[in-house]
């Protein structure tokens, strides 16, 4: 049985290419794949922890924290889930999560990072320093 080389620079280049081709979209999924389980997880945790907190229990309502600093729309009730009045979710339906604050404003689970009012008070202990922003309107 004869071997046959083929020397034609054109035909290797396009094996190469198609190799290299190969374990890219290999790649790619196996990173894809990794990438959307980490996500689905993240999502998945923060629904279990965020089911913990029932329609009527007080909860806190953070904008954003940055080097020693917390800044929060403050403490309220969590109302459940509902549409929006206004904005994105409003225009497409989507369900947020409804928080009536003790000044009386309402801010949307889209607007903010929120929790249980135990956990949202042992992180904001963990901050030098905390300033109240004003939030959210009377819809």
């Amino acid at each position: 049985m004869d071997i046959i080389y083929i020397r034609e620079p054109i035909f290797i280049a396009m094996v190469t290419l198609m190799m290299i081709a190969l374990f890219l979209s290999i790649s790619e999924a196996i990173y894809s794949r990794k990438t959307i389980k980490k996500i689905r997880e993240q999502i998945l945790q923060k629904e279990r922890k965020n089911k913990m907190v029932k329609k009527g229990d007080r909860v806190g309502a953070v904008q954003k924290t940055d080097g020693d600093t917390i800044y929060m729309f403050g403490y309220g009730i969590y109302r459940g889930e509902e549409i929006p009045p206004s904005g994105f979710c409003h225009d497409i339906g989507i369900k947020n999560p409804k928080i009536l604050l003790d000044d009386g404003n309402i801010i949307w689970g889209q607007e903010c990072w929120w929790g249980a009012e135990e956990e949202i008070k042992n992180q904001e202990a963990s901050f030098k320093n905390t300033v109240i922003v004003e939030g959210g309107n009377n819809e």
